[in-house]
């Protein structure tokens, strides 16, 4: 029995101690998770301004390559067209699941085929001042397709089928993408 006096003295200091050791992890961890939410916060204003810089440096580019237009060409038009090219080839690719589908598609595939031929008579005959901005916006639009082109020519059958819409498109797009 001497002995349960200072075993429970020491259970007491242990359990006290390790308390104290949880206490400084916690600590430790909240001070850690803190700073890296702070990295992280100021990471994402960082690209957030980069961003923005982006954008007003692209709207200049857009700005001066409609000083250098021929009268009566609009800059603003013709990435809107693309935009529209962009977007409509996008949701007929989207809509592709199967055979049906993808013939159900084509109809909508030669028309942003038909849009883009015209689109390219008219920037291929743009100064070389409009023709930079045209590209960035061709290369990011094709960035949003070719991801639905590869996977919907994976699709058994469906390849064969889109194939002789899809090339001229992704075609005439490489061309203006520069």
């Amino acid at each position: 029995m001497k002995w349960a006096l200072p075993l429970v003295a020491i259970l007491g200091i242990g359990w006290f101690g390790m308390q104290y050791m949880n206490q400084q992890a916690a600590d430790k961890a909240t001070a850690q998770a803190e700073a890296a939410a702070q990295a992280a916060a100021d990471q994402a204003e960082a690209l957030k301004l980069q961003a923005e810089e982006a954008k007003q440096q692209a709207a200049d580019a857009l700005n001066a390559a409609q000083e250098a237009m021929p009268a009566g060409v609009d800059l603003g038009k013709i990435s809107g067209g693309l935009e529209g090219v962009f977007g409509s080839a996008g949701d007929a690719l989207s809509g592709i699941s199967d055979l049906e589908s993808a013939k159900s598609a084509i109809p909508s595939l030669e028309d942003a085929a038909g849009k883009l031929s015209g689109l390219n008579d008219i920037i291929v005959r743009l100064p070389d001042a409009a023709k930079g901005p045209i590209a960035s916006i061709v290369q990011n639009g094709m960035g949003t397709i070719q991801p639905l082109i590869d996977k919907v020519s994976a699709i058994p059958g469906v390849g064969a089928i889109i194939e002789p819409v899809i090339a001229p498109i992704v075609e005439m797009l490489n061309g203006l993408a520069g």
